[in-house]
């Protein structure tokens, strides 16, 4: 099938889309974005669909096409938008090089009715405890507990954050570029950090034998397998934020701990569970 194409720069027909792919990561990468390894991620997928083809090549009809294959696969229209979002970046930097002359516009699939509403039972979280390999147990146990972040967790959160005489954790900066203090008062979480202690290599408090941590979505998703679930580890902060609320905390002290900026997030998926509900019509 004939494939039209944009009226290209004459150096376009000599450049890959995996050449701009990666200079755009190389912009992306050196802003210093909190988000850099989401969208390094992401662009796994658009280099397989468009790394290949030359730049004149991915065209809106083919960018449709990709489109809708990723569906078919069975991607939501949020994972989708991230790899688009990796595609315009692509495209402005193609644009910048003298590649192209001109962009195309891609707009963003709806997400409505798209919000993920996973959480864990204590059961199902100790179940997949058991299944992840040693250096993701705190990791997950943290999140769990917390309801942070995994970058937060993995990369922000240094020794330099622990305040032992007062027993709380300061965050100087977290995705909404605001500071956040959590004190610790859970027994099950001081032991963590405790026990991190221990194992202390370095100033990351999670650490795999004193590196960080890294990319684990594989390791993440074979001990969900092995346990029979489809677990994110987002479902983690639901699950915290969850149990924070389930335990009467207002919202605006939970937005505190856990780093939501509006009460907008929060209410994207059902905080309160059948036990909750019966527990305050039975105080009725």
């Amino acid at each position: 099938m004939h494939i039209p194409h944009l009226i290209a720069h004459p150096s376009e027909r000599m450049v890959t889309f995996d050449h701009v792919i990666r200079q755009a990561l190389f912009v992306l990468k050196d802003r210093g974005l909190k988000s850099y390894d989401t969208i390094e991620f992401h662009s796994r997928a658009v280099k397989k669909a468009f790394g290949t083809q030359k730049v004149e090549h991915v065209t809106p009809l083919y960018i449709q096409q990709v489109i809708r294959q990723w569906q078919r696969q069975g991607s939501r229209p949020a994972t989708i938008n991230r790899r688009l979002y990796v595609l315009r970046q692509a495209f402005k930097q193609a644009q910048i090089s003298g590649y192209l002359s001109h962009v195309p516009t891609i707009a963003n699939l709806s997400e409505a009715g798209n919000a993920r509403q996973g959480f864990f039972t204590p059961e199902e979280f100790e179940k997949l405890q058991g299944e992840l390999p040693g250096y993701l147990k705190d990791v997950s146990e943290f999140g769990y507990l917390t309801g942070w972040r995994r970058s937060e967790i993995t990369k922000t959160l240094t020794w330099s954050c622990m305040d032992w005489d007062t027993m709380v954790l300061r965050l100087p900066t977290s995705k909404n570029s605001e500071g956040r203090v959590f004190p610790i008062v859970q027994p099950r979480l001081e032991a963590l950090l405790k026990r991190r202690s221990e194992k202390r290599q370095g100033d990351l408090i999670f650490h795999r034998e004193g590196k960080p941590v890294g990319d684990f979505k594989k390791a993440w998703i074979s001990a969900n397998k092995r346990a029979g679930m489809k677990k994110l580890f987002h479902d983690l902060r639901r699950t915290a934020v969850r149990n924070f609320i389930a335990q009467g905390l207002p919202e605006h002290l939970v937005m505190k701990l856990t780093g939501h900026k509006t009460t907008t997030v929060l209410h994207r998926y059902p905080i309160l569970t059948e036990a909750n509900l019966r527990k305050a019509l039975a105080q009725i």
